[in-house]
């Protein structure tokens, strides 16, 4: 039995990239990741200690060349800078909203 790679980082690899150094150029650093298996997504955890969390939802459903487009126009970057460490960003195919943690 075949069941495929678990992790998403390991079955959109080229989306999960593009994310990484969007947030890295973004943050002008590489940000800790992990996988968030409750959630089905990928936590990126950001200077400011806000979680940007993209869900699998938003891997499977946007090509990778499209994906730093997207992330521009909702201005994902800029939400999360300004974010505090309470604070979850949350990326999925029909845009962002903000939960807080804890």
């Amino acid at each position: 039995m075949n069941i495929g790679p678990r992790h998403i980082r390991e079955r959109y690899p080229a989306q999960v990239e593009v994310v990484r150094r969007a947030l890295a150029t973004a943050f002008a650093k590489q940000l800790p990741e992990s996988e968030d298996f409750e959630r089905d997504a990928v936590l990126f955890r950001t200077p400011n200690g806000c979680l940007v969390t993209v869900s699998e939802e938003f891997f499977s459903d946007v090509p990778a060349t499209a994906i730093s487009a997207r992330l521009a126009e909702w201005r994902v970057a800029e939400k999360a800078k300004a974010l505090g460490q309470s604070d979850r960003l949350v990326v999925t195919t029909d845009g962002t909203f903000v939960e807080q943690r804890g």
